[in-house]
């Protein structure tokens, strides 16, 4: 009777266990689709470079450099335009799995107030 007691616990006790393993890893699957935000200066992307690869970005605080692969079309020319001039730029999107890649949704020039902070400046 003791043993089988102490099996229906460990066996509650394992099911438990894998049903919070599982709830996690659901968890860092929903963190992963949130848009990620990052800023640093564009550069054109070096020759040799994958195809998809439109330009680097280089952080503001660190040496590291990061792929710039576009989401549509729109988002790719805006990408190529201020790569040109080596702007400094704000950026939303997904990471790859690396880190070493940044697929971007949105992208806008630092400093440069955006066209919402002025309209709502002008309902005031």
């Amino acid at each position: 009777m003791r043993v089988a007691r102490v099996c229906v616990t460990v066996a509650l006790a394992l099911l438990c266990a894998v049903a919070w393993a599982g709830e996690a890893g659901k968890r860092k699957d929903r963190d992963r689709s949130k848009p990620e935000a990052t800023s640093g200066t564009l550069a054109e992307a070096p020759a040799g470079a994958n195809s998809k690869v439109l330009a680097v970005l280089k952080g503001v605080d660190s040496d590291k450099s990061l792929n710039l692969l576009a989401a549509n079309d729109d988002v790719a020319t805006k990408i190529k335009e201020l790569a040109k001039k080596g702007a400094t730029v704000n950026v939303s999107g997904q990471y790859d799995a690396n880190r070493t890649n940044f697929t971007v949704s949105a992208i806008s020039e630092a400093g440069v107030a955006s066209d919402k902070k002025g309209s709502k400046d002008r309902r005031k």
